[in-house]
Parts: C-alpha cells; structure tokens; sequence
C-alpha cells in the first residue's frame, strides 16, 4: 500500500482537497491510500492550538504522521501554495530524524524551494481581498460578504504570518526524492525564472509541469492533475 498525503494552502481545510485524493484513490485500484491532512486550529482539530511558528508546524504535522509511516509503505507527498513547503520541509524532518523520506513531492504553485518572505499578513482589509480576488479559487459570494470574508481571512492571515516567518535557507544535504513541479501558467505569482531552482534540492528526478490556469489550476482542471498524477505514480503504485 502506497500512502500519499496532501497539505493544503494557506488558510486552506481538508475539504478542499478530498475530491481530488478520492479520484486518485479511486484510480489506483485500491493499492493508494491517501490523507488530507487537516492544520491544527480548524475544521476537525478546531480545538487543537494553533501553529505559535512555521518550525512548530512542521514539528507537529511530523509527529502526528509518524505513526502511518513505518510499516514498509511507499510514501507521497502533495502540496499546494504553502503546504508545498509544509510538505518540504515535513520531508526533509522525516529524513533526518527517522530515515524515511516520501518517494515522491508534487509540489504546487510554488517558483522555487526558497521562501521568499513578502509579509502578506500586513496587508489592509482592501489589499487582502484583492490579493486574495486576483489569485482566483475563492468565490466572489465570499469575498463581497464581510462576514464569510472575514472569518476565511483570519486563516489566512493566520498561515501567512507564519509562513512570512519561515527561513527555508537553512537545508544542508539534498532530498532523495522524485520531485514534480506543477503550476498555472497564468499565476500571477508565478517566477518562471526561479523553476530551475528546484533541481538544486535533490537528487533525484525533478520535472516542472505547467497547467492551463491561475494559482488554483487544481479546481479548474482537476481532470488534468489527476490524469498526471496518476501516470507519475503508476511506476509505484502498479
């Protein structure tokens, strides 16, 4: 059984992720099992103290996943926005303190293995809606009631915080694993420039893969992920 875990973005829930690891469960035949995992502080661990640091994030999200990993099964994993680098440095936490590591990252809409810091957590009310408006996948409905707004904003602003503060230039040994690279070729975030970067993390297979689409390309084209992460996977799975 191979066994492949999905970080969401930020102030993003498991929800919006279970569509897309089901259709990959689905496919696989039985032999993928996946998780959603859910960041502490909201939807099923809404009692659960939230994240005082990145650091404390990745330490934490390591313990709790530690218990699915040592019975001989491949690992993957999957992160979007800024659980690609919760999923990075989660990998590289597996590898030091217990010698496992995930066969496989999909790391999403993300230009680069180094954190860039933008402070994002200062914006304005106004800046956070259009920041939030121009990176696509929340509904206007959302965005023009102050009430659904504010209650998604304060996650987000939350995880940005957090994420603000995270230095990711502290890595000294490469990964292992296969990374693949995916983002929307309409991103406005997106730093063509900085995509070779990524090799320089590993020493495996390291493959950029472009999508119709904005940040969130992954509900515009769900089809399309599943269909490449299916084939990425089939090597291990099948």
């Amino acid at each position: 059984m191979t066994q492949m875990v999905f970080f969401p973005h930020a102030g993003g829930f498991a929800a919006g992720y279970l569509h897309l690891a089901s259709q990959l469960e689905k496919a696989s035949g039985g032999t993928l099992k996946t998780l959603v995992y859910e960041y502490a502080g909201r939807g099923k661990k809404a009692r659960e103290a939230e994240y005082t640091d990145f650091n404390d994030a990745v330490s934490r999200i390591t313990e709790d996943l530690t218990a699915h990993f040592f019975d001989g099964s491949e690992i993957i994993f999957f992160g979007h926005s800024m659980g690609t680098y919760v999923a990075l440095e989660t990998a590289y936490a597996l590898r030091r303190m217990y010698g496992v590591y995930p066969k496989q990252l999909f790391l999403s809409g993300q230009s680069g293995p180094y954190h860039e810091p933008d402070f994002k957590h200062k914006m304005t009310e106004e800046e956070g809606i259009a920041y939030l408006r121009a990176l696509g996948g929340t509904s206007e409905e959302i965005l023009s009631n102050p009430a659904f707004y504010n209650k998604l904003y304060s996650y987000v602003k939350k995880d940005v915080a957090m994420y603000d503060r995270y230095d990711a230039a502290t890595r000294s040994v490469k990964l292992d694993s296969d990374l693949y690279i995916m983002n929307g070729k309409c991103d406005p975030e997106l730093q063509e420039e900085r995509l070779p970067l990524w090799q320089e993390i590993t020493t495996g297979t390291c493959e950029i893969r472009m999508f119709s689409g904005g940040h969130f390309y992954i509900n515009e084209h769900t089809e399309d992920v599943a269909e490449y992460l299916n084939a990425k996977m089939k090597g291990i799975l099948y």
